[in-house]
């Protein structure tokens, strides 16, 4: 394998790395909205507004710097799939899923 073959190789690596843990964070943040002696409902949301917010943060953040470790665009699509952990726990968990 010639030099650009293994720092594009180290480079994906890394990449896929630092995906993997901020979206890991981003999972266990959202998840804790679950972890809570109220019931379900809207109101549990109101008392832990900010888990949603941090989760959400971790997954921007984790495919931001995925893609700029890439060399790609960091405004793009994937930013939205970086929600989609927070977004369903907040449906789960005020009831409406």
């Amino acid at each position: 394998m010639d030099r650009t073959g293994q720092k594009t190789a180290l480079r994906r690596f890394l990449a896929l790395v630092v995906f993997a843990f901020f979206a890991y964070w981003s999972v266990i943040l959202a998840g804790l909205l679950g972890w809570s002696t109220t019931p379900r409902g809207p109101h549990r949301l109101t008392g832990h507004w900010h888990l949603p917010l941090l989760a959400i943060g971790a997954g921007v953040l984790g495919v931001a710097l995925a893609s700029r470790i890439l060399g790609r665009r960091v405004l793009s699509p994937w930013l939205l799939l970086a929600v989609l952990p927070a977004a369903y726990f907040i449906l789960v968990e005020t009831g409406v899923v």
